[in-house]
């Protein structure tokens, strides 16, 4: 398992749905960042299935990902990866 962190935009449903379950494969914990808490919720449950430990963090469409950067620093370690 990698010690990086990936943070996955558009994480409650379709492309971004898939790329985080698939890199859960990959990583130790995956950022989940989504409007839609209810989907969100249900793609973290796939993550953490998928053997990554998932960071879900609700968020609107217009916010920065420096501030999402920021907050998996504090929380997970340097961030290697962003899909944005």
């Amino acid at each position: 398992m990698s010690k990086r962190v990936p943070i996955v935009t558009g994480a409650s449903q379709g492309i971004g749905r898939s790329t985080a379950i698939t890199l859960a494969r990959d990583f130790a914990s995956v950022v989940l960042v989504a409007r839609n808490r209810e989907n969100l919720a249900q793609t973290a449950d796939e993550v953490k299935k998928a053997g990554a430990e998932p960071v879900p963090i609700e968020s609107e469409a217009d916010d920065k990902v420096i501030d999402l950067s920021v907050c998996c620093q504090v929380r997970n370690g340097r961030v290697q990866v962003c899909l944005v």
